[in-house]
This record gives C-alpha cells, sequence and structure tokens, in this order.
C-alpha cells in the first residue's frame, strides 16, 4: 500500500479500512455507548484491545463478560 499524497485522500484511505477495524471512542455520549456494542458485532472481532486508565483496571474482567 502507497502512501496518499493528498490529506483527503490519506483520509478515505484510513476510512475504507476493514482490518484491522478501529472504533476510537473518547468522553463519548450515551448515544455512542448504545451504538458501540452493535458495531463490534457486525465486526466480527475476534480480538477487542481497550485502552483504560489505571484505575479502570478492575474493570477489565466485567468488559468481556457476555
Amino acid at each position: 500500500m502507497t502512501i496518499a499524497q493528498d490529506p483527503r485522500a490519506a483520509l478515505d484511505t484510513l476510512a475504507d479500512s476493514v482490518v484491522p477495524y478501529l472504533l476510537g471512542v473518547r468522553h463519548h455520549s450515551p448515544a455512542l455507548a448504545a451504538a458501540v456494542p452493535a458495531l463490534l458485532d457486525a465486526a466480527g472481532a475476534e480480538v477487542v484491545c481497550v485502552e483504560l486508565p489505571v484505575d479502570f483496571q478492575p474493570w477489565l474482567t466485567h468488559l468481556g463478560a457476555p
């Protein structure tokens, strides 16, 4: 894959990428929080990487729960 010189073309290339499927969420709204599970299901992800602050580590076990 070549790097696009035009920023719009580069953005289009990133937006069209499906591997890896990236879903950037930061300070999201309740509406986005409700949409995230459906987005992850639609992506068919086998692995999900979640970045959390250190004090949220006790919640990691709950993130993987059905």
